[in-house]
């Protein structure tokens, strides 16, 4: 029997010069082998210093959404559409749970909203469709992860179970293309 080992795939967003959400990398991300089993994968990275509490305690924060230099880590389950759901809760119930989270959602396209964000974002299981700009759709897999820089985006999930992920948001500055 053939010992196949998981490759890790790793989608970048980024925008056109037209200024349109786009695929700008789809690879699979280089292992770094330690040896005895041990591997390492570098999914996403930066140089600047984040801040953090050395007493385990998570800074007050407002809005669900990171300003300019906060951040968010998250875990997210998005359900089949198959699957039978409760009652929807109301626009001020789901803003009093994730306060400032609707604000970036289009009411004209359910679903599709846009931050000021860059997403790295991680499929612990099932499968999940990315939607971007003139409906170019992106399927990830258990083990891709998508490294969203504040594109226009939705999400669906056609498959049976729920698809898990886990998000890490880091607040930042939206340029215009040139």
């Amino acid at each position: 029997m053939e010992n196949k080992k998981k490759e890790f795939r790793r989608i970048v967003t980024g925008h056109s010069k037209e200024g349109k959400s786009i695929i700008v990398n789809d690879a699979i991300v280089e292992k770094i082998d330690l040896g005895g089993g041990k591997e390492f994968m570098q999914l996403w990275g930066s140089d600047t210093i984040p801040k953090h509490p050395d007493d385990g305690t998570m800074e007050e924060y407002l809005d669900w959404f990171p300003k300019v230099g906060g951040h968010r880590f998250f875990i997210w389950i998005v359900p089949p559409k198959s699957q039978k759901n409760d009652k929807p809760k109301s626009k001020e119930e789901i803003e009093s749970l994730v306060p400032g989270f609707l604000q970036h959602f289009e009411s004209e396209n359910p679903g599709m909203h846009t931050t000021d964000t860059v997403d790295c974002t991680y499929l612990i299981s099932g499968s999940i469709v990315l939607e971007l700009d003139d409906n170019v759709e992106l399927e990830m897999n258990q083990g891709d992860s998508i490294i969203q820089n504040g594109t226009r985006h939705r999400w669906h999930n056609r498959g049976e179970i729920p698809a898990v992920l886990v998000t890490t948001c880091i607040g930042s500055e939206r340029i215009t293309t040139e």
